[in-house]
């Protein structure tokens, strides 16, 4: 849902929480949940990231501002943040400070040392098959970013490498499922969604995700069952909920459908989007 409101590939928010540029709040069986104020904070790095920022650099400078800024929680949301070159700058009192607390009066080109430079995230895939090699936490990270790049195909590989270095593992098996659907291939994404459940049970994310895969392939019946099962392990599931009310409503099961719509509305009161079938 944030990703959807921020117009993201859900993968660069996934990648943002990982590196811990946004945190949530809880937790609920791997499901992050996240306020208000991260959402700003999400925005934020959204509208740097248009400006050609990558995760990379920013996770670096915001590092330096953080400890610019001990006793400020989230600097980009309590002063005005922009980018110019390969830096954040942050607007404090009418002043532009840069992460080296210097004020900045103009702007000109940025050079930084060599280990600040972007590094090509599948340098590490040589070393795959040595003992050595990368980790999976590292290959999961280059995937996430080649992902939040667009290159569905090198994230794809990536992720398998993960595979290959750590053995089975649920969530890199629903990293790969996301990635299959977005490719098209429904029926490798199907299964790899109910890898990643057969290694954990209570991944209530794969399960959703499956619901709306079967859902879209016409096996509806299938599709509830998943809903269900992630209701089981997390009755307050929002989007579940309206997932399931959907299907159910499609299915001239109405009834069953307005009860999961009322509790989805209970769960999300802020919603703008109407029932289907029901004028907003």
């Amino acid at each position: 849902m944030l990703a959807e409101f921020l117009e993201l590939p859900a993968a660069t928010v996934r990648l943002w929480y990982k590196r811990g540029l946004i945190v949530p709040v809880t937790e609920v069986h791997n499901l992050a949940y996240f306020d208000f104020q991260e959402v700003l904070t999400a925005k934020a790095l959204r509208d740097l990231r248009r400006e050609g920022l990558s995760t990379r650099v920013l996770e670096n400078r915001l590092n330096r501002i953080q400890k610019m800024f001990p006793d400020v929680e989230r600097p980009l949301v309590q002063f005005a943040a922009i980018a110019e070159g390969k830096d954040v700058l942050l607007r404090k009192e009418n002043r532009l400070v840069d992460h080296r607390r210097q004020t900045r009066f103009d702007f000109t080109n940025l050079e930084f040392p060599p280990d600040e430079q972007e590094s090509e995230p599948l340098q590490c895939l040589d070393g795959v098959v040595d003992p050595s090699g990368p980790r999976a936490e590292t290959l999961c990270e280059a995937a996430l970013t080649l992902e939040s790049d667009g290159d569905l195909h090198g994230a794809l590989a990536t992720y398998r490498a993960a595979l290959f270095a750590e053995g089975p593992d649920a969530e890199i098996c629903f990293q790969i499922a996301g990635i299959l659907y977005r490719l098209g291939d429904l029926t490798a994404a199907r299964e790899r969604y109910y890898m990643a459940l057969e290694i954990d049970e209570e991944y209530v994310e794969a399960r959703a995700s499956l619901g709306c895969l079967l859902a879209e392939s016409g096996d509806w019946e299938l599709a509830i069952r998943a809903f269900q099962g992630a209701l089981v392990y997390h009755p307050d599931y929002a989007e579940v909920h309206y997932h399931l009310g959907t299907v159910l409503w499609e299915h001239d099961r109405k009834e069953e459908a307005r009860q999961h719509f009322e509790t989805f509305l209970q769960l999300q009161p802020l919603f703008d989007r109407s029932m289907p079938g029901t004028a907003k």
